[in-house]
């Protein structure tokens, strides 16, 4: 039904008597055009329903010739295939033409970024800048809403008066208000919560959730201390993005924080507050955020210092003498040849005044 036979249009039965029996001569009979190209076909035994079918008519003065009459195509492929040139083009546009967010702002609230204390004691903040804090006592080197870290500095035999650091606490509410403290090799220990750990070496252990480890592996803050005997310190805790390399030397310590800022976070202390400008991370500007001192009632340390804010011998590379002066130089370049600026009277005053082997320990 609904073919061509012997050049005469077949429609399915008698299409008089299937029209008069149904009354619907001038509705629905057979071959009765619903629309341009579609008409409606009697189906079924009894003859009692239809369906939509394609048919060929004959037409023209010979009846030699037909027309294709056909109901309208699925468009669902041209509708998926606009709906991809749509999300094709959309992706062109973002490539093209990124938004303009500020790189800037990305790196200060996403990208880890390093901070390094060394010496007696010189800082490079997270922003690059090199605030130095020669004063002894208790100082924050990064305080933020849940993580505290902080630096005990005080005069060594080597330094004649100026300050190195000499310990290092990690704490917070991030470690369940555990407190790991490291101090040097002659005069100092690896605690958590005031309990001996990491007592062998090499060895391994936890402390307030965090991953500590001790070894002499690890990246030195130089190079030219590749020859020295290391006791490098390892704290990991990576559900802040937080790391900590801490080099135990006879009489001082050094130390690498490595932090990613995320969004939202306040961070401040010796290290910076991570803003990417470094004219706010001078010493005096720092201090006026935060106070020279730490409070008794938020040290991490057992007890402050007992030279907790004794001023200190203020010196300079000015008060070097000239053949030392020029000794430190001469010495500081061969150790370091791209060391220039601030980094480079860093290292003078420390053969200066503390001497080759303090100032090998303390290259960065």
């Amino acid at each position: 039904a609904g073919g061509v036979a012997g050049g005469m249009p077949v429609t399915g039965g008698s299409s008089a008597e299937s029209c008069d029996a149904a009354g619907y001569r001038d509705f629905l009979c057979c071959g009765a055009t619903t629309a341009v190209g579609e008409t409606m076909t009697r189906t079924g035994v009894g003859r009692g329903s239809f369906i939509v079918q394609d048919t060929y008519t004959y037409v023209g003065d010979g009846m030699g010739e037909h027309l294709v009459e056909s109901q309208p195509r699925n468009r669902m492929f041209l509708y998926l295939l606009s709906g991809v040139s749509v999300l094709l083009a959309i992706v062109l546009v973002v490539c093209l033409f990124p938004t303009t967010h500020s790189s800037t702002a990305k790196l200060n609230l996403s990208q880890s970024r390093d901070c390094t204390l060394w010496g007696d004691p010189h800082v490079k903040s997270f922003d690059g800048a090199f605030p130095d804090f020669l004063e002894e006592g208790e100082q924050w080197i990064v305080k933020s809403d849940d993580i505290s870290i902080q630096a005990r500095y005080l005069a060594t035999p080597f330094t004649s008066g100026p300050a190195a650091t000499h310990q290092i606490a990690i704490g917070g509410q991030f470690m369940d208000w555990a407190v790991l403290s490291v101090g040097p090799m002659d005069n100092g220990q690896i605690t958590c919560s005031n309990l001996p750990i990491l007592t062998q070496f090499p060895s391994e252990a936890t402390c307030g959730g965090a991953t500590v480890s001790y070894d002499s592996q690890g990246e030195l803050v130089d190079g030219a201390q590749a020859q020295l005997e290391r006791h490098i310190v390892h704290f990991s805790f990576p559900a802040r993005s937080l790391h900590l390399e801490i080099f135990r030397w006879a009489n001082h310590i050094n130390v690498r924080v490595t932090l990613k800022v995320m969004p939202g976070m306040s961070v401040d202390g010796s290290c910076g507050n991570a803003n990417n400008d470094q004219a706010d991370d001078t010493k005096e500007a720092i201090v006026a955020r935060i106070g020279a001192r730490i409070p008794a009632d938020e040290l991490l340390f057992r007890h402050p210092s007992e030279v907790a804010g004794t001023p200190p011998q203020q010196k300079t590379i000015a008060d070097c003498e000239l053949h030392m002066r020029e000794h430190a130089m001469s010495l500081c370049r061969a150790k370091e040849p791209n060391a220039a600026g601030v980094l480079l009277d860093a290292c003078v005053f420390d053969v200066c005044f503390a001497g080759e082997q303090y100032a090998a320990q303390d290259a960065i």
